[in-house]
């Protein structure tokens, strides 16, 4: 009976290390060692409690890390990077801004591929280390042009954001765990299955607001252009862009950087109106800071700016919490980015 039990487990434990040496990834040139980066993923959302019209949404991330289509990593026109609100949790891939981008410009006769490597969390640091860590794992990757989309994660600089801003561990033996988790084909079947099951599930940072109802302050719009920004942050914000530009024409790819805006904020008149439970109006005044940096910085590096925060975005429709975009806001985004970028999309014929 115990030789029986025995050859059993023998089986069993050969079988188990055919599968993972045939479908796993432990042999491969590249992999992904211990980075935390959700890859082969697929889970589905049910977002009716954040947005109206919303429902069940498809998010998807193929062996690479990204979202989007596209033939190979050599072939790939514009690389996006961003943090949540280029990633897009809880807009299905159909509607993402950049796969809406991409459609634009198919409908115009332009067939581009544009990915989505947006990060949830991620600022220009977090930008700067995937090409250390993420992109020398994809073989061939040679985009034409990167977009940068930033601006909202740069008011979080703090020491204790980094290992937000820089997906891997420290500690061993939660190395060795990730290890497993990036290379296993078993594990990668039950993170599928897992997905599935937790569609109705939210992440707590995503949640809807209700703008017609939320306390509004102001402050006049004289007054708030007097407000002075912190030049540290902006000193210390204009070494990161001259890191990001570095890396992104070290890969010989054209620099795109673009602008943002929050939703819980507007300007109507000589008034300037914030949420007061999100302190939108220091928070938008910090914003305003990093973008005249970054519009600043393309012009003295004579690259193009999309000056997104200039999005005429209407609140209650475009966005569904402070800062995330509903698939309307998200239509509006890849429009303004079409209507900015035609000149390099025509140069891909």
């Amino acid at each position: 009976m115990k030789k029986v039990i025995l050859f059993n487990i023998l089986i069993t434990f050969i079988g188990i290390v055919a599968i993972e040496l045939f479908f796993g990834s432990w042999l491969n040139t590249y992999n992904y060692g211990y980075l935390t980066l959700p890859r082969n993923y697929q889970i589905i959302s049910d977002t009716s409690d954040l947005y109206d019209m919303g429902g069940k949404v498809s998010y998807t991330r193929d062996e690479n890390g990204f979202r989007g289509h596209y033939n190979n990593p050599s072939d790939i026109d514009f690389l996006v990077l961003g943090g949540s609100t280029t990633n897009e949790m809880y807009v299905d891939d159909c509607c993402i801004w950049t796969n809406r981008l991409a459609e634009l410009a198919k409908k115009d006769g332009h067939d581009i591929s544009v990915v989505n490597a947006g990060i949830d969390g991620q600022s220009v640091l977090g930008h700067v280390w995937n090409f250390d860590n993420w992109f020398p794992n994809i073989d061939n990757l040679s985009p034409k042009y990167v977009i940068a989309y930033f601006g909202i994660n740069e008011q979080k600089i703090v020491p204790d954001l980094k290992a937000v801003q820089t997906p891997q561990h420290k500690d061993f033996a939660r190395q060795v765990k990730q290890y497993v988790r990036n290379n296993s084909a078993i594990y990668h079947l039950y993170k599928t299955v897992k997905g599935t099951v937790a569609a109705h599930r939210a992440n707590l940072t995503h949640h809807k607001i209700n703008y017609k109802t939320a306390p509004w302050e102001s402050v006049s719009l004289e007054s708030y252009r007097q407000r002075s920004c912190d030049v540290e942050s902006q000193q210390n914000f204009r070494a990161r862009l001259d890191k990001l530009y570095t890396k992104i024409t070290d890969l010989k790819a054209t620099p795109i950087f673009a602008t943002q805006r929050r939703g819980d904020s507007y300007i109507d008149g000589e008034t300037v109106y914030g949420l007061q439970e999100s302190q939108a109006l220091d928070k938008r005044h910090d914003l305003d800071c990093f973008n005249q940096i970054t519009r600043e910085f393309c012009a003295e590096k004579s690259i193009k700016c999309v000056d997104a925060s200039k999005i005429p975005f209407k609140k209650e429709e475009d966005f569904y919490d402070y800062v995330h975009t509903t698939p309307a806001g998200s239509q509006k985004i890849a429009a303004f980015f079409y209507k900015d970028l035609k000149t390099e999309i025509n140069s891909l014929k």
